[in-house]
């Protein structure tokens, strides 16, 4: 069965705060799109990869992953938001019918791609993948300036990759998007609402999201951790 990568780097990033955009700043000497795209390609579980980047920077986003010996990934401009970017990476995949697919965000730099082996062969008609970890803190819902506790033995974090049926997740955001529904920032909770159901696979190893400054300093702290 044919599996396709989808990832995603066509977010503004502006919480980085940077005139570089953040998914071409370097981590331990390597881009995070590079390192990104890197998990996938290396896997023997993947067969093609799309890349889905702002139109403006897909020229130089090209040229970067051709110093990694990545030119033939196949790159396309993203859309006004993460969930428009999705649905166009996934119509462009439907050309080479891939069974499933795993959609990640090239701001989660530190994915392993050995852990695929472990994380497709859960993904089956009608259940979908989530890498992810138990929440660790205590969570509250506040609404309206009441704050209510919610029960964390029951709470995960969702992370990315997310791995699907690919025509399941596909058909989600399908109905998404013809429901007027364009701002999702999680592709599983589009496939709970057209039906689906989610599993979490618990990924021990960090998957840090790069979203502030800090948070590359703290990724640089983790890989010279992992490394060593």
């Amino acid at each position: 069965m044919k599996t396709a990568a989808l990832v995603l780097a066509a977010g503004k990033g502006r919480r980085f705060n940077n005139s570089t955009p953040k998914q071409l700043h370097k981590l331990g000497g390597v881009e995070l799109l590079v390192r990104s795209v890197k998990a996938f390609t290396a896997s023997p579980q993947i067969a093609f990869v799309v890349v889905v980047v702002d139109d403006d920077l897909k020229e130089k986003s090209a040229e970067i992953l051709s110093q990694y010996d990545l030119s033939d990934i196949l790159m396309i401009p993203g859309g006004r938001s993460r969930q428009e970017s999705v649905i166009k990476g996934l119509e462009v995949l439907q050309g080479n019918t891939p069974h499933k697919v795993a959609i990640h965000d090239s701001a989660r730099p530190l994915f392993k791609g050995e852990e695929l082996v472990e994380i497709l062969p859960l993904v089956k008609p009608g259940v979908g993948i989530v890498v992810g970890k138990p929440a660790s803190d205590t969570i509250y819902r506040f609404v309206n300036d009441l704050a209510t506790p919610l029960e964390r033995s029951s709470l995960w974090i969702a992370e990315t990759p997310q791995c699907f049926m690919f025509e399941e997740i596909l058909a989600a955001h399908w109905s998404a998007s013809q429901e007027r529904l364009h701002s999702a920032t999680d592709d599983a909770q589009l496939y709970i609402e057209c039906g689906g159901k989610v599993a979490f696979y618990h990924y021990d190893s960090p998957n840090l999201k790069i979203t502030y400054p800090e948070d590359l300093q703290i990724a640089e702290v983790l890989l010279c951790r992992d490394s060593s």
